[in-house]
């Protein structure tokens, strides 16, 4: 919703996070493991999705905020530094 908000006035658009890929990369490994605790009732898998599903949750909040930043900064006028963050199109 932010992000058609952020093109229907200004029409700008957002550059993608790190942080928010690397949130739903946790997340992503998180499931399969709750899975496979249902599966086998082996307690590792429920400590391992906890231990990626946490970590991850928390990344992706952290990704809002930046976004939710970018977005006020797009909003104003001023340009959005994503100082640190690898180009999105380099996948060295």
């Amino acid at each position: 919703i932010g992000a058609l908000t952020l093109a229907a006035r200004s029409g700008a658009t957002l550059t993608v996070r790190y942080v928010g890929k690397l949130a739903t990369f946790a997340i992503y490994l998180a499931i399969p493991a709750f899975f496979l605790h249902a599966g086998t009732g082996v307690e590792f898998w429920r400590w391992a999705g906890w231990g990626l599903a946490i970590p991850g949750l928390i990344l992706y909040y952290l990704a809002a905020a930046l976004y939710v930043g970018d977005m006020r900064r797009l909003l104003a006028g001023a340009p959005v530094s994503s100082v640190g963050e690898p180009d999105p199109g380099d996948l060295r």
